[in-house]
């Protein structure tokens, strides 16, 4: 939630980003030239190496790196600012996108990898309490806990209640959740709103709940990337045009 939000305030919020044509363009799977479309592509069935190649090839080609630096020191004749802002969205994108794959799976360690990138991120956003208490935790788990915490710790940051594969989540969002049901749903009301009261009723809610879940069907939006892919096809940032 705090990475979409640093998402939001960067290419979002801004007035002056929704002036673009070519502002926040989900085209980071860029059509590959000798197919028009990604049906087409699908439809070629190609191999798995062969995907892996255009993955590298599109991540070195579209998505910024350290010479984004040297490229905005140039004159202005020979920049292209959407272009170069474009980059740089692919680049947030897929940080995103590498950090959410890799909760979902359950990847403690790539995880903590992904976490020192968005730390940098936050603090750029100005949200500095996220940016402190992230590395406050990879410090302490790294250099000042004992191994055995350090382990009680790695092996509780993500939980996956249903046992299914791409299905861990924040061990908070079920610490959140609890409170809901514990604290205002089943907690009692008045006189009855007391800390006895919910630990007295705190067994019989996870009998009653036990199979409750918050996972809803998956939303089919088809329509609208093909909608967003004519708009690409229209309004592409991934094309050099200097000055």
């Amino acid at each position: 939630m705090a990475s979409a939000d640093a998402i939001w305030r960067t290419f979002l919020q801004p007035l002056s980003v929704r002036d673009d044509d070519n502002a926040l363009m989900h085209d980071i799977a860029i059509l590959v030239e000798a197919n028009k479309d990604l049906n087409a592509y699908a439809a070629s069935e190609p191999l798995f190496d062969d995907l892996k190649a255009v993955a590298d090839q599109l991540a070195q080609k579209y998505v910024t790196d350290h010479r984004l630096q040297q490229t905005r020191s140039k004159d202005h004749s020979q920049q292209d600012k959407q272009y170069e802002n474009g980059l740089l969205l692919n680049k947030y994108f897929l940080l995103y996108e590498k950090l959410l794959y890799t909760l979902n799976s359950g990847d403690i360690g790539r995880m903590e990898t992904c976490i020192v990138a968005w730390i940098l991120i936050f603090k750029a956003m100005g949200k500095h309490k996220y940016a402190t208490q992230m590395t406050n935790f990879l410090y302490n788990n790294h250099f000042t806990y004992p191994e055995g915490l350090r382990k009680v710790i790695w092996y509780n940051i993500l939980v996956n209640p249903m046992g299914k594969k791409g299905n861990f989540r924040a061990i908070d969002w079920y610490v959140e959740l609890n409170n809901l049901f514990i604290k205002v749903i089943n907690g009692g009301k008045i006189s009855n709103h007391t800390a006895d009261h919910i630990i007295l009723e705190l067994p019989l809610w996870n009998m009653l709940h036990s199979n409750v879940t918050n996972q809803h069907t998956e939303v089919d939006i088809s329509q609208t990337f093909k909608q967003l892919c004519k708009y690409i096809m229209a309004h592409s940032l991934h094309e050099l045009k200097l000055g």
